[in-house]
């Protein structure tokens, strides 16, 4: 091996070295990166949340066809992501409370809903939000708790 390429692999140890002591970890304290358990965490409730669509699905039949729900997440999406000044959260609520009548109508709302970004005067805010997320943050308590209680009346078990 030549003096030049055991400089450039030093180089490269180096720069290894310097990632995995420094750079990754100051990147986790800085929450710009998962830890290992953020990511186990993560992996739990994803595993959750298809537990509950699966068990939703085999439970109860939805009141309409899938192809129904994809429209409904995008409706609801679009009513929601301007942050606070743009939202049509009356119009988002009655969605919620006309469209959804058991956990299979909700299971199937979150699943095609999948992650969305919110945003601010058109600039992106925060990470992409599933359904619970983005009604939960938009939507006012005395409106979450109007919507839970339907949703107990049809005995869900799913909540905002």
């Amino acid at each position: 091996m030549d003096k030049e390429t055991k400089s450039l692999l030093l180089y490269a140890g180096g720069a290894t070295a310097l990632y995995f002591l420094v750079i990754q970890p100051l990147l986790q304290k800085l929450g710009l990166q998962a830890t290992k358990e953020e990511k186990q965490q993560a992996e739990t409730i994803e595993a959750g949340k298809k537990e509950f669509i699966e068990k939703a699905l085999q439970k109860n039949k939805p009141t309409r066809p899938n192809s129904y729900f994809v429209l409904l997440a995008d409706q609801l999406y679009e009513f929601l992501k301007y942050s606070a000044i743009d939202d049509k959260k009356q119009k988002a609520l009655e969605l919620l409370y006309q469209y959804i009548h058991n956990d299979a109508d909700i299971a199937l709302l979150y699943k095609y809903f999948g992650k969305r970004q919110e945003y601010a005067f058109g600039v992106p805010i925060g990470k992409p939000k599933n359904l619970s997320e983005f009604v939960s943050t938009n939507l006012d308590k005395s409106s979450l708790d109007y919507l839970n209680n339907r949703y107990i009346k049809n005995k869900m078990i799913f909540r905002f």
